[in-house]
């Protein structure tokens, strides 16, 4: 008897294998049928969603603090309850951080604050993928003691201002979300002709909002290139929309390209449509350069009259 329901219990698991992986296919087609159908649009995204949580990490502690679990769970659910979302992580260090890493360095030992606060940002990341968040929806910088709390002592794990330091804050990622494909030549970094339309949208967006800085990025599937890594073609292709925005009258220093190759699918490489899908360029807004470049714009009189027009760009600034 026991043998039957186990039996019966693999088969149903089985079917319902099928049946999500049937889903899922029928998804990703819908999806390319969207995107290959799509009138090319750009446009920003305006996702009324703020991560408040924070994690806090012991000196020169890389590992997730048990009391902040909790914390990261909340924002592992405010992930998966709008899907839609894609979060960056951000990683800080304190002074005292900062001072023992130059003491190593200047020793020759192994020391970078800059690793530091990066790592805590991978471990942040790292927890959340394990825990069903998708790697195409996050991203990790590290900052080291860039937005330390000003006066903040320099006793480490003796001062709370410090410690405070130590940390990973949250921010949702907002874009210039593309309707259409920017599309390249075989193996190669040229942008079709078909690409021009979507790639002037993205400029009317780019120059609508001056203040935005922006990383462009690279994706790929994970079929296997000749005479380059995917890694290395996706850099190349972030590269040349960048080149292509600047040559259309994009001030140089506000766009920068990354490249992920196929680290970051958003479907499926098992299937043409999901390799298709993952195959992208994305526009990510970076929020704490856009408002270092507002508060520099603030100061000139004919940037500070086109900011004016933009309500939500001066709504967004803080402090």
């Amino acid at each position: 008897e026991g043998e039957r329901r186990q039996r019966e219990r693999d088969e149903w698991n089985a079917l319902n294998r099928q049946r999500l992986e049937r889903e899922r296919q029928e998804r990703e087609e819908a999806l390319l049928r969207e995107r290959e159908a799509a009138i090319p649009t750009a446009e920003m995204t305006s996702i009324k969603v703020e991560v408040s949580q924070r994690i806090e990490f012991g000196q020169g502690r890389t590992d997730i603090p048990p009391i902040f679990m909790e914390q990261l769970s909340g924002v592992i659910q405010i992930m998966k309850d709008n899907p839609e979302m894609k979060l960056q992580i951000e990683g800080h260090a304190d002074r005292s951080e900062v001072e023992t890493a130059e003491l190593q360095r200047m020793s020759g030992s192994f020391g970078n604050s800059i690793d530091l606060s990066v790592r805590r940002a991978d471990a942040v990341q790292n927890h959340m993928v394990q825990n069903g968040i998708s790697a195409s929806r996050v991203r990790t910088t590290g900052y080291s003691d860039e937005f330390a709390a000003p006066n903040a002592p320099s006793e480490g794990a003796a001062s709370s201002a410090a410690a405070s330091n130590r940390k990973v804050t949250f921010s949702v990622i907002q874009e210039i979300k593309i309707k259409g494909t920017i599309g390249f030549g075989a193996m190669s970094d040229t942008l079709t002709v078909e690409s021009q339309a979507l790639m002037s949208e993205v400029f009317s967006v780019l120059q609508s909002m001056p203040h935005l800085v922006v990383r462009v990025e690279g994706h790929s599937c994970s079929a296997p290139m000749w005479g380059m890594s995917n890694t290395q073609l996706s850099e190349m292709r972030a590269a040349s929309v960048v080149r292509k925005l600047e040559d259309m009258g994009v001030t140089k220093g506000r766009l920068d390209a990354k490249g992920w190759g196929e680290t970051r699918p958003m479907a499926s490489n098992a299937t043409q449509p999901g390799k298709k899908l993952n195959r992208r360029v994305e526009f990510h807004v970076q929020s704490r350069e856009s408002e270092r470049s507002m508060r520099a714009m603030i100061s000139d009189e004919t940037a500070r009259q086109r900011l004016a027009r933009d309500s939500s760009a001066v709504a967004g600034l803080r402090g």
